[in-house]
């Protein structure tokens, strides 16, 4: 999936129910403009269908009805999603690009709360609260700021309703979820206050539950004057303070100590619902949007970047280097992402591929994983290069194990430059390792100069390096 425009409109429908559950006819104008508007810049964008969907507010208004018959008067049927659908929308899109298995997603928006628990990346229970930022702030924070009895009054009665939902403690290798507008303002608040934090992307943050109940307090103390914070959309400062005392309530009930940001949500699992896809694993979902980050390139050669990550890792196993099943996962990304910045700029390739990694939209990925691929592509160009640049990511015990994994990639690329296009040499034709000896036989049988990196990779991995012409093969196979 790649996102080619977006349109956004925050027409707030749970605030403007009226007293007899109706929305009023102003109301049912915004909805309708925003829908033209927005399947027009659908069809700009060479859109041939555009599918509506209604979600809590729409589900509860009584002139519901009358809404779907003016919306279908622009040749476009309404949707009105139930609750446990809403769910489901929400977990597909949420969850697809995370690289988690199971726990529980929360998706809170306007109207509702939506609580989803997944196991081994499959829907197994669904509830709705009515409790969407609009309606927390509306029936429990009338003081600006708000008082301390009215926020210990929303939080209470939060945790109290998630945990009789039936959402209790998360149990090990369980994760908690959270997308909607209100979580992501406030990770990018919570982000604001990192100014050197690596990764650009939302997508995959990590909110410390401790965190959040600072931010929390700090919003609530300014009330509405929270439009100034750093990272704050002030669209948002009117709802926020809610949302964080929502959230801090559930992550005390399933007593979780990190909430991962989800920069996807309920649009994305309504197209995802549309194509009928189920949940891949995070594994497979790393390896097809790195595919799709190399497919958006012309690439002088579309079979590089496999043979490179093949090499990488055969080079990796031979010399037992020790990185491990996720760092070895981030070796074979990094050899392939360097043909992405090669693309954009041969004499920058490895700096572009590191800034891609941390920048782009990759799915799958953890903030960490992206910051080792990321360090994987900066060694391997250059060795003075300062891991600690991507701190927290990455910590002084990750330095060794990192080094190896760059000295490997090294070699590799080294490697595969004497490789002809269309070569298919596999990687055992190319490297042996005997008697703590990594062997090298170029193409054409014609040795080479090793020069530094046979010193990187005696100095990271404990082997030498020799290039064998094809005679020296040849002769020692006669004296043996």
């Amino acid at each position: 999936m790649e996102v080619v425009d977006e349109l956004d409109r925050r027409l707030a429908l749970a605030r403007r129910l009226d007293e007899s559950g109706r929305l009023p006819p102003e109301a049912l104008d915004a909805v309708v403009e925003a829908i033209a508007d927005f399947r027009a810049v659908a069809e700009g964008a060479g859109a041939r269908g555009v599918r509506v969907v209604g979600t809590a507010a729409v589900r509860e208004a009584r002139n519901g009805p009358a809404l779907a018959k003016r919306v279908a008067e622009l040749d476009v049927a309404l949707e009105v999603a139930d609750a446990p659908l809403e769910g489901r929308y929400a977990f597909l899109g949420a969850v697809y690009g995370m690289p988690v298995s199971s726990g529980v997603l929360v998706d809170l928006g306007g109207g509702s709360l939506d609580l989803v628990r997944f196991r081994d990346r499959v829907l197994v229970d669904t509830a709705t609260l009515p409790l969407g930022t609009l309606r927390a702030q509306a029936r429990f924070l009338a003081s600006d700021p708000p008082t301390d009895e009215e926020a210990q009054a929303l939080y209470e009665w939060t945790r109290k309703a998630v945990r009789a939902a039936g959402f209790r403690r998360l149990g090990k290798g369980e994760a908690l979820v959270v997308t909607g507008g209100a979580a992501r303002n406030l990770a990018k608040i919570d982000r604001a206050r990192r100014p050197r934090y690596p990764v650009a992307v939302l997508h995959g943050y990590e909110l410390r539950r401790a965190r959040l109940r600072a931010a929390t307090e700090s919003l609530r103390s300014l009330g509405s004057r929270a439009g100034s914070v750093p990272g704050l959309n002030p669209e948002r400062a009117d709802t926020i303070v809610a949302g964080a005392l929502v959230l801090s309530a559930v992550a005390d009930a399933l007593r979780t100590k990190r909430l991962l940001i989800s920069g996807q949500g309920l649009r994305e699992g309504v197209l995802r619902d549309g194509l009928g896809e189920a949940l891949p694993s995070p594994a497979q979902v790393r390896e097809d949007s790195v595919e799709t980050l190399l497919a958006r390139f012309r690439l002088a050669d579309p079979g590089r970047p496999g043979r490179r990550r093949d090499l990488a890792l055969a080079i990796a196993a031979g010399v037992d280097a020790g990185l491990g099943a996720a760092l070895g996962e981030s070796l074979g990304h990094a050899a392939r992402l360097l043909d992405v910045g090669a693309a954009i700029g041969f004499y920058n390739r490895h700096r572009s591929a590191a800034e891609l990694a941390v920048e782009s939209d990759l799915g799958g990925f953890s903030h960490r994983s992206l910051a080792e691929v990321a360090a994987l592509l900066r060694v391997a160009e250059k060795p003075a290069w300062r891991i600690r640049q991507l701190a927290p990511l990455l910590r002084a015990a990750d330095e060794a194990p990192l080094r190896r994994g760059a000295a490997v990639l090294a070699l590799a690329d080294e490697l595969l430059r004497r490789e002809p296009p269309r070569s298919r040499r596999s990687p055992a034709d190319l490297v042996s390792v005997r008697d703590s000896v990594l062997r090298v036989r170029p193409a054409g049988g014609r040795a080479w100069p090793p020069g530094v990196i046979s010193e990187r990779v005696r100095e990271h991995l404990g082997v030498g390096l020799t290039v064998v012409e094809a005679g020296d093969e040849r002769r020692r196979a006669e004296r043996s």
